[in-house]
């Protein structure tokens, strides 16, 4: 992904890439111990970023529309469920 916002150098290093890849691996295991799908960035992000989210505020918006949807959910569950 970092390439593709441009962010690479000529050795295709990025700044900050020991921490991306570290938060990746550890995604990636604490979503498989709680049975999930494999939590990684992959071809979504590269949309995000060909649309101009390059800074974090896009994952950052989507998160809180996440958020908002599953306690709107949970209002819902708690009103109406027994």
């Amino acid at each position: 992904m970092a390439k593709f916002a441009g962010f690479t150098d000529e050795n295709g290093d990025f700044e900050g890439q020991y921490f991306a890849f570290m938060s990746d691996a550890a995604a990636i295991v604490v979503g498989s111990l709680v049975g999930t799908s494999p939590v990684t960035a992959y071809l979504e992000s590269s949309t995000g970023i060909r649309e101009g989210g390059r800074t974090g505020i896009t994952a950052l918006t989507v998160a809180g529309c996440f958020m908002v949807s599953f306690f709107s959910y949970w209002c819902w569950w708690k009103k109406y469920l027994p």
